[in-house]
């Protein structure tokens, strides 16, 4: 069974920045999008919001990729999973204030509520962590059983083919 999947904000940024610019690695690019229309791959409006103009990668997004890429995450089920993650990271011990603070505030919360209100899986770089000082994608999702991978897992699930 194939997974679907919900993009992290770090997946474009580091693929755009390090593995597969576009300049060279068109084949990544029209893959999310082909994955897109399949309706495996999505993203949220605030992950749009956090790639900054004046990018190469802000124009892929502004020119080329859908809007529908970066679904709204203005649903109620999406706002009553983010209040049910944000609740328990707020009463967790395990975090410092301004960790939770930070991820009151971030985009982080709102993939994950996205990706538990839908039942999709998280895409992202970010690894586990016994730090108090900052709330991991991860760790959050694991608690809440939600699916954690990061880009290349779910490449090699969805059988990419960089050829050109």
């Amino acid at each position: 069974m194939t997974l679907k999947y919900v993009l992290d904000t770090n997946v474009f940024i580091q693929a755009h920045r390090q593995w597969y610019r576009l300049t060279f690695a068109p084949g990544f690019w029209g893959f999310v999008l082909d994955q897109h229309r399949y309706g495996v791959v999505t993203s949220i409006d605030r992950v749009r919001s956090e790639i900054k103009k004046g990018d190469a990668l802000y124009a892929w997004v502004d020119k080329t990729a859908p809007r529908s890429l970066f679904a709204s995450s203005k649903q109620i089920a999406v706002g009553n999973k983010y209040r049910e993650v944000i609740n328990w990271v707020m009463t967790n011990p395990k975090y410092d204030g301004a960790a939770k603070s930070l991820f009151a505030t971030d985009t982080d919360c709102w993939v994950i509520a996205y990706a538990g209100a839908y039942n999709l899986t998280v895409v992202s770089h970010e690894v586990p962590s016994q730090a108090k000082g900052r709330v991991k994608i991860p760790d959050v999702c694991k608690h809440f059983g939600i699916g954690y991978r990061d880009t290349f897992y779910m490449l090699e699930d969805l059988k990419i083919s960089l050829k050109q």
